[in-house]
């Protein structure tokens, strides 16, 4: 039973060593409003923090959903690339017969995070509304 409570406590540790925060993902905008007709862009920004590293060999992938109205521009995409902080920038418009008012962008953002011995997937979801004028 010793034994036993033991290997528990050190599952417990190992478990609460992998989920602390090791990773943020943080969607914003370069403005906070817009008008029929504007272009803009969104910024994805993912951060590693303490021995976790961004791994440069695995794919990062963004897919966003944008309401009607606001088409994002996959041709207007830039990276800022670190180990340990990685910014990606898409375009979007704002087509001339957008509805007006709060239009919310949705990005499911998957990417890798790796310590020396240990490498983990992220899946997150992340939302940001803009105001449509």
């Amino acid at each position: 039973m010793k034994y036993f409570r033991l290997i528990i406590s050190q599952l417990v540790f190992m478990f609460f060593l992998v989920s602390c925060s090791d990773h943020s993902v943080k969607l914003t905008f370069d403005d906070e409003s817009y008008f029929q007709g504007d272009k803009g862009s969104v910024a994805i920004k993912l951060a590693a923090y303490g021995k976790w590293k961004i791994d440069p060999k695995s794919l990062i992938t963004i897919n966003y959903t944008a309401p009607k109205g606001i088409t994002m521009d996959v041709n207007e995409f830039f990276s800022d690339n670190h180990e340990m902080n990685t910014v990606f920038r898409t375009g979007f418009k704002v087509s001339p017969d957008a509805p007006k008012g709060n239009a919310e962008i949705k990005a499911d953002v998957f990417f890798m995070i790796c310590s020396k011995s240990l490498c983990k997937m992220i899946k997150e979801e992340q939302k940001g509304s803009v105001l449509i004028r």
